[in-house]
Protein backbone atom coordinates (compact mmCIF):
# COMPACT_ATOMS: atom_id res chain seq x y z
CA UNK A 1 0.00 0.00 0.00
CA UNK A 2 1.20 3.50 -0.78
CA UNK A 3 2.27 5.37 2.35
CA UNK A 4 -0.29 8.02 3.27
CA UNK A 5 1.15 11.46 3.98
CA UNK A 6 -1.95 13.39 4.99
CA UNK A 7 -2.59 12.22 8.56
CA UNK A 8 -0.74 15.10 10.22
CA UNK A 9 -2.07 17.71 7.80
CA UNK A 10 -5.69 16.69 8.18
CA UNK A 11 -5.88 16.42 11.97
CA UNK A 12 -2.89 17.52 14.01
CA UNK A 13 -1.55 20.57 12.20
CA UNK A 14 -4.34 22.91 13.31
CA UNK A 15 -3.68 22.04 16.97
CA UNK A 16 0.07 22.57 16.62
CA UNK A 17 -0.63 25.96 15.06
CA UNK A 18 -3.13 26.90 17.76
CA UNK A 19 -0.73 26.08 20.59
CA UNK A 20 2.66 27.09 19.21
CA UNK A 21 2.44 29.60 16.37
CA UNK A 22 2.35 32.66 18.63
CA UNK A 23 5.51 31.82 20.54
CA UNK A 24 8.03 34.61 20.07
CA UNK A 25 9.95 34.88 23.35
CA UNK A 26 12.78 32.36 23.29
CA UNK A 27 12.47 31.35 26.94
CA UNK A 28 8.83 30.36 26.28
CA UNK A 29 9.74 28.10 23.35
CA UNK A 30 9.97 24.37 24.18
CA UNK A 31 13.64 23.49 24.53
CA UNK A 32 13.35 19.72 24.81
CA UNK A 33 10.72 17.96 22.72
CA UNK A 34 9.86 14.26 22.60
CA UNK A 35 7.76 12.58 19.93
CA UNK A 36 6.52 9.01 20.45
CA UNK A 37 5.46 7.53 17.14
CA UNK A 38 6.95 9.39 14.22
CA UNK A 39 5.79 7.69 11.02
CA UNK A 40 7.17 9.61 7.99
CA UNK A 41 8.19 12.69 9.97
CA UNK A 42 5.43 15.14 9.09
CA UNK A 43 5.20 16.41 12.69
CA UNK A 44 8.99 16.39 12.86
CA UNK A 45 9.11 18.72 9.87
CA UNK A 46 6.56 21.07 11.41
CA UNK A 47 8.39 21.13 14.75
CA UNK A 48 11.69 21.83 13.03
CA UNK A 49 10.31 24.66 10.91
CA UNK A 50 8.16 26.26 13.60
CA UNK A 51 9.80 25.53 16.97
CA UNK A 52 13.46 24.59 16.47
CA UNK A 53 13.77 27.54 14.13
CA UNK A 54 12.88 29.95 16.95
CA UNK A 55 15.50 28.79 19.44
CA UNK A 56 19.11 27.80 18.79
CA UNK A 57 19.14 25.48 21.81
CA UNK A 58 15.91 23.55 21.31
CA UNK A 59 16.07 19.87 20.33
CA UNK A 60 13.70 17.12 19.23
CA UNK A 61 13.89 13.43 20.11
CA UNK A 62 11.96 11.11 17.78
CA UNK A 63 11.09 7.61 19.05
CA UNK A 64 9.69 4.92 16.75
CA UNK A 65 10.34 1.26 15.92
CA UNK A 66 9.38 1.78 12.26
CA UNK A 67 7.90 -1.70 12.43
CA UNK A 68 4.24 -0.81 12.85
CA UNK A 69 1.76 -2.47 15.21
CA UNK A 70 -1.13 -4.98 15.00
CA UNK A 71 -3.52 -2.25 13.85
CA UNK A 72 -5.07 -3.11 10.44
CA UNK A 73 -3.86 0.19 8.94
CA UNK A 74 -0.29 -0.72 9.82
CA UNK A 75 -0.34 -4.29 8.57
CA UNK A 76 -0.63 -3.22 4.94
CA UNK A 77 2.20 -0.69 5.01
CA UNK A 78 5.80 -1.14 3.91
CA UNK A 79 7.57 0.06 7.05
CA UNK A 80 10.98 0.13 5.39
CA UNK A 81 9.49 2.67 3.00
CA UNK A 82 7.96 4.60 5.90
CA UNK A 83 11.34 4.83 7.63
CA UNK A 84 13.03 5.78 4.37
CA UNK A 85 10.58 8.67 3.94
CA UNK A 86 11.28 9.79 7.51
CA UNK A 87 15.04 9.75 6.90
CA UNK A 88 14.67 11.66 3.64
CA UNK A 89 12.42 14.24 5.29
CA UNK A 90 14.74 14.89 8.23
CA UNK A 91 17.86 15.07 6.08
CA UNK A 92 16.32 17.99 4.20
CA UNK A 93 15.55 20.00 7.34
CA UNK A 94 17.62 23.03 8.22
CA UNK A 95 17.77 22.08 11.90
CA UNK A 96 18.44 18.36 11.41
CA UNK A 97 21.50 18.46 13.72
CA UNK A 98 19.12 18.99 16.64
CA UNK A 99 16.80 16.14 15.70
CA UNK A 100 17.70 12.82 17.31
CA UNK A 101 16.34 9.54 15.97
CA UNK A 102 15.76 6.74 18.49
CA UNK A 103 14.81 3.48 16.75
CA UNK A 104 13.32 1.62 19.68
CA UNK A 105 10.08 1.10 21.59
CA UNK A 106 8.84 3.86 23.86
CA UNK A 107 9.05 1.41 26.78
CA UNK A 108 12.75 0.87 26.13
CA UNK A 109 13.34 4.58 25.59
CA UNK A 110 11.82 5.52 28.94
CA UNK A 111 13.53 2.62 30.72
CA UNK A 112 16.89 3.94 29.55
CA UNK A 113 16.09 7.59 30.28
CA UNK A 114 17.26 9.13 33.55
CA UNK A 115 14.28 9.85 35.79
CA UNK A 116 15.41 13.46 36.12
CA UNK A 117 15.43 14.03 32.36
CA UNK A 118 12.50 16.28 31.48
CA UNK A 119 10.79 17.60 28.34
CA UNK A 120 8.79 20.74 27.64
CA UNK A 121 6.57 19.17 24.98
CA UNK A 122 5.73 15.50 24.45
CA UNK A 123 3.63 14.31 21.52
CA UNK A 124 2.20 10.79 21.90
CA UNK A 125 1.22 9.11 18.64
CA UNK A 126 2.55 5.59 19.06
CA UNK A 127 0.87 2.20 19.46
CA UNK A 128 -2.91 2.71 19.66
CA UNK A 129 -3.84 -0.20 21.95
CA UNK A 130 -4.93 1.06 25.37
CA UNK A 131 -2.25 -0.73 27.41
CA UNK A 132 0.52 0.90 25.36
CA UNK A 133 -1.11 4.32 25.38
CA UNK A 134 -1.49 4.11 29.16
CA UNK A 135 2.21 3.36 29.63
CA UNK A 136 3.17 6.17 27.26
CA UNK A 137 0.85 8.56 29.12
CA UNK A 138 2.15 7.83 32.60
CA UNK A 139 5.81 7.68 31.52
CA UNK A 140 5.47 10.92 29.58
CA UNK A 141 3.86 12.78 32.46
CA UNK A 142 6.70 11.72 34.76
CA UNK A 143 9.19 13.21 32.30
CA UNK A 144 7.22 16.39 31.63
CA UNK A 145 8.41 19.70 33.06
CA UNK A 146 6.05 21.90 35.04
CA UNK A 147 4.02 23.98 32.58
CA UNK A 148 5.04 21.45 29.92
CA UNK A 149 2.58 20.32 27.26
CA UNK A 150 1.54 16.71 26.66
CA UNK A 151 -0.47 15.95 23.52
CA UNK A 152 -2.28 12.72 22.63
CA UNK A 153 -3.14 12.00 19.03
CA UNK A 154 -6.05 9.77 18.00
CA UNK A 155 -8.32 10.26 21.01
CA UNK A 156 -11.19 9.86 18.58
CA UNK A 157 -9.70 6.86 16.75
CA UNK A 158 -11.50 3.53 16.39
CA UNK A 159 -15.02 4.32 17.55
CA UNK A 160 -16.08 0.86 16.36
CA UNK A 161 -13.30 -0.94 18.23
CA UNK A 162 -13.31 -2.52 21.69
CA UNK A 163 -11.96 -0.18 24.42
CA UNK A 164 -8.70 -2.10 24.79
CA UNK A 165 -7.88 -1.55 21.13
CA UNK A 166 -8.11 2.25 21.04
CA UNK A 167 -6.41 5.14 22.84
CA UNK A 168 -9.49 6.81 24.37
CA UNK A 169 -9.91 4.42 27.31
CA UNK A 170 -6.28 4.84 28.36
CA UNK A 171 -6.34 8.61 27.91
CA UNK A 172 -9.54 8.92 29.94
CA UNK A 173 -8.04 6.82 32.74
CA UNK A 174 -4.88 8.91 32.73
CA UNK A 175 -6.88 12.15 32.83
CA UNK A 176 -8.88 10.84 35.79
CA UNK A 177 -5.79 9.70 37.69
CA UNK A 178 -4.05 13.08 37.31
CA UNK A 179 -7.15 15.28 37.23
CA UNK A 180 -5.79 17.95 39.60
CA UNK A 181 -2.38 18.18 37.96
CA UNK A 182 -3.11 19.62 34.52
CA UNK A 183 -5.29 21.90 32.43
CA UNK A 184 -6.84 20.83 29.13
CA UNK A 185 -5.87 23.22 26.34
CA UNK A 186 -7.17 21.28 23.32
CA UNK A 187 -10.03 18.78 23.16
CA UNK A 188 -11.12 17.45 19.78
CA UNK A 189 -9.83 14.41 17.90
CA UNK A 190 -6.72 15.03 20.01
CA UNK A 191 -6.27 15.87 23.70
CA UNK A 192 -3.62 18.41 24.73
CA UNK A 193 -2.88 19.22 28.37
CA UNK A 194 -0.55 21.55 30.23
CA UNK A 195 1.02 20.31 33.46
CA UNK A 196 0.23 22.51 36.43
CA UNK A 197 3.02 24.33 38.19
CA UNK A 198 3.48 23.05 41.72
Amino acid sequence: MKVKKDWFESVAKKNFEFVFNNLTIENAIPQRILQIGVYTGDATKWISNNILSKSKTSELHDVDTWEGSPEPEHQILDWQEVEKLYDETTQQLEHRSRIFKHKTTSDSFFKNTNENEKYDFIYVDGHHFAEYVARDAFNSFQHLNQNGILAFDDYGYGQHLKPEKKPAAAIDFFLMAYQNQYSIIVSNYQIWIQKNEI
